[in-house]
């Protein structure tokens, strides 16, 4: 009786497992997340830090975050908060909570691209704060380094499974069906 008593334990646990290992998982969102080649070029970005010190007419990747934008046409105008009107621009730092515009590396969003559209912060309020890879060619902005035209901005994402130093990198593989299994 014991013997038929334990394998029935035995049994239910191994039900038990069999049904933990079947569990849903939560996998990144593949669309906001670079490909692994894209996360390679991000690998060859650099900070905001690095990129005040770069020389105009140089292209470069830059990772950092969206904390402001400039309300005029002086750098001394930078506001770090949502904007109300629509913004013609916004400002890159290294931490989230940069607030000293010396720190910080202005992009401009130019009239008619797809990239002021997308990422103005008066449409777009989910943008602020956001980590962002931005390939451009450095230029004078507001008589300091910066980007007049970017060819292209990539939203990252905190799902990383790459790393440098402290930089963390989301990757997107492209998917591939498997046979017979998960």
């Amino acid at each position: 009786m014991k013997t038929s008593r334990h394998v029935f334990l035995a049994f239910q646990l191994m039900l038990c497992l069999l049904f933990a290992a079947c569990a849903k998982i939560d996998l990144p969102d593949p669309t906001t997340a670079p490909t692994i080649e894209e996360a390679a070029d991000t690998l060859s970005a650099i900070s905001v830090a690095e990129a005040q010190n770069r020389k105009a007419g140089e292209k470069v990747s830059v990772v950092g975050f969206v904390v402001g934008y400039i309300d005029g046409s002086a750098l001394s105008k930078a506001l770090f908060k949502l904007p109300t009107s629509e913004n013609k621009n916004f400002l890159l730092a290294d931490n989230i909570e940069q607030t000293d515009v010396n720190h910080c590396f202005p992009v401009a969003l130019v009239s008619g691209s797809k990239y002021r559209e997308q990422y103005n912060m008066l449409s777009n309020p989910g943008f602020f704060r956001s980590k962002v890879l931005i390939t451009g060619v450095i230029e004078k902005y507001f008589t300091v380094n910066g980007f007049r035209d970017i060819e292209s901005l990539q939203l990252l994402t905190d799902t990383a499974t790459l790393h440098k130093g402290n930089l963390r990198l989301p990757v997107r593989n492209t998917p591939k069906k498997i046979q017979l299994g998960r």
